[in-house]
């Protein structure tokens, strides 16, 4: 882990050296009034600086490489364009959905409250516009999945460099009790379709056993969002799904919706189709190992211990399944926006080596905490 900035600290990584990049960069939007968060002077200025950034993680990452890389819904195809123009193939974008948002919301009413002892009108047009905001809860994040031009053909670079695929067998969603084999209404019925929409012949197939095959769309297990998820209840193989609301009213998406009903598939919620990764215990632990006392912090008294300050934490069971998805056995993650270092946390977890890189020493003294934390735990986690 370095303190400093990632740009410069870049440079110094040798060549085609990283296996993976997994990263968090700041969004542009200047939502937190710091630094590192503002949009450097417009769109084309913060795309500027990021293509600078990503040029440097382009050299540093195998060919054959993975990234992924965040990016805010509003403000996501600055991200993908920056990656784009320094040389990554922009191959997917993962969707991860979650209940914990807040709004991020410029209250009409309350202002024109507050101009109320300015203008006499203003207490009147606050009712008149009571309820109205300018943000939409946040629900989703994007991950953009880039890869580096292979050299060669996908086996030769493989071969060469170990990079080039994804691991799909060790990222697959679980069956928990599915049989993993799914017939197609008003199709030939003697024709079985694997979790992947690959045809079985015979018995089920010892591929779908393993698991569903990972999705570009993940979510965070909570109520908030499993409640948007239909309720599957088991009626039949050769039928379109029946879906049950929480409140137990029947009714039907329509014949050519393909949400099919496994064999043998016990009813539940749909959103077992797909991967959740949510906060966990190992997430509550590491909040309490990284206590940084007061350095002239604004309503702090100098003997509070203030523990992760970082506003956008990520679950570690998320990053782990991002690192464990794009990068090869014994392999390198680079994070170039180092943060609280969950990604660290995550590399380690998994049994892979780490680099990353932070602007804020405040970060990087809280990172290096809780990597060591699980480094001490051994295989506890």
């Amino acid at each position: 882990m370095h303190h400093g900035d990632c740009f410069e600290f870049l440079k110094t990584i040798e060549p085609n050296s990283v296996d993976s990049i997994v990263t968090d960069p700041p969004a542009g939007i200047g939502f937190f009034g710091k630094d590192w968060d503002k949009d450097k002077g417009g769109r084309d200025k913060w795309i500027e600086w990021m293509q600078s950034v990503a040029a440097e993680c382009f050299r540093a990452l195998k060919p054959g490489g993975y990234a992924l890389v965040w990016s805010l819904p509003r403000t996501s195809h600055w991200t993908g364009m920056a990656w784009e123009n320094a040389g990554f193939y922009p191959q997917d974008k993962i969707t991860h959905v979650f209940g914990c948002g807040f709004p991020k919301s410029f209250n009409i009413p309350k202002a024109f409250d507050k101009a109320a002892g300015v203008e006499r009108e203003a207490a009147d047009l606050a009712k008149q516009w009571e309820g109205w905001g300018t943000a939409l809860k946040p629900a989703a994040e994007n991950w953009w999945l880039f890869k580096k031009p292979c050299e060669g053909t996908i086996i030769q670079n493989v071969e060469k460099y170990g990079t080039s695929g994804l691991n799909i067998d060790a990222t697959r969603v679980e069956l928990n009790g599915d049989t993993g084999t799914y017939k197609k209404p008003h199709v030939n019925n003697s024709k079985s379709w694997g979790i992947d929409g690959c045809k079985i012949v015979g018995s089920v197939n010892e591929d779908c056993k393993k698991g569903r095959w990972p999705a570009n769309f993940i979510h965070d297990g909570s109520d908030a969002v499993l409640s948007e998820f239909p309720f599957t209840d088991g009626t039949g193989a050769n039928k379109p799904s029946v879906i049950k609301s929480r409140g137990g009213t029947d009714f039907r998406r329509g014949l050519k919706v393909r949400t099919f009903q496994s064999e043998g598939d016990s009813a539940g919620n749909a959103s077992r189709y797909f991967k959740s990764c949510q906060f966990s215990e190992i997430d509550e632990k590491l909040e309490s190992v990284a206590p940084f006392i007061y350095q002239g912090k604004p309503n702090l008294a100098k003997h509070d211990a203030v523990y992760n300050t970082h506003p956008t934490v990520k679950p570690v069971e998320l990053m782990r399944y991002f690192v464990r998805l794009i990068t090869p056995p014994n392999g390198v993650v680079l994070d170039p926006f180092l943060g609280s270092g969950t990604t660290g946390v995550a590399a380690m977890l998994e049994g892979f080596r780490f680099i990353g890189v932070d602007m804020e020493k405040d970060y990087v003294d809280i990172a290096q905490k809780r990597i060591e934390f699980v480094l001490k735990q051994g295989t506890l986690f």
